[in-house]
């Protein structure tokens, strides 16, 4: 556990660069455009790649003082869109947020995806937050 909670940063950033990867992916070769929940989930995102990376090289482990709210706010938007396409929970942005877009087995939408996503850069980031570094 003391070896994960050393490389918790790296492993937290790499997380948030897949994540990065298969939104841009699925949006520019893909030609998918993503709704306006996606893109408020990748607002939140994006910026933890460089975030991260910056963390990461300076072992920066306070990095969740700024990185963890936007991590949460990103699985809280993944929530409410699952619970837009799953439940008809009302939306603020339209049917295109109601639609549901495979990803894997025909059963795991992005939303569910996402939320696995921050859920556990959040995880990766309260273990950095943890580990005692040793002079």
């Amino acid at each position: 556990m003391n070896l994960i909670k050393r490389y918790s940063l790296i492993i937290a950033w790499v997380i948030t660069l897949i994540g990065t990867y298969v939104s841009l992916y699925t949006s520019e070769i893909l030609s998918l455009d993503p709704c306006p929940l996606c893109w408020y989930q990748r607002i939140c995102l994006f910026p933890l790649v460089i975030i991260l990376f910056i963390a990461s090289y300076n072992q920066d482990r306070k990095v969740y003082k700024y990185a963890l709210p936007l991590s949460v706010l990103g699985g809280i938007i993944a929530i409410y869109q699952f619970l837009v396409q799953n439940f008809n929970v009302p939306s603020f942005c339209g049917i295109r947020c109601k639609e549901k877009i495979a990803v894997l087995f025909d059963m795991i939408d992005f939303s569910v995806v996402s939320l696995i996503g921050f859920v556990l850069i959040s995880f990766f980031l309260i273990l950095a937050k943890e580990y005692k570094v040793k002079s």
